[in-house]
Formats: structure tokens, sequence, C-alpha cells
């Protein structure tokens, strides 16, 4: 959390003076217009997990060599 005193603080009343306005925000875009509507395709199956063993093999390991894990 960060906390501005002084001239930046929340209630200052000189705040307006210093800090610059929010800009404003530009109008929303439709995402889709009505003719692209079409039927979703089903989402890819998911990669399997990697098995433990692999996941330590691939750490402990260096380009020259086996290093111990602790």
């Amino acid at each position: 959390m960060l906390r501005y005193h002084g001239v930046f603080g929340a209630h200052s009343s000189a705040r307006a003076e210093v800090v610059l306005g929010r800009e404003p925000e530009p109008p929303q875009l439709p995402l889709f217009a009505p003719a692209d509507l079409a039927p979703l395709a089903p989402p890819a199956p998911q990669a399997s997990r990697h098995p433990w063993a692999w996941l330590l093999r691939r750490v402990c390991t260096r380009p020259f060599g086996p290093v111990y894990c602790r």
C-alpha cells in the first residue's frame, strides 16, 4: 500500500493544482458484429501434467551434468 502526504494526500486542498486529472475513457466498441456470430468450436483438450519425477529431473539437471538437489 502506498500512502501520500502533503499536497499529494487525498484530502489536500492543493491536490487539484498538483495532480493531473484523469483522461476520459474512450467509448466501448462492440466485440462482435451481428453477422460475426457463429457457433463456437469446442475447446481443445488440456495437455496432461508432467509427473513429479520429470519435474524434479528438470530442475536438478544442468547442461554439464546432474546436480544434487537438497
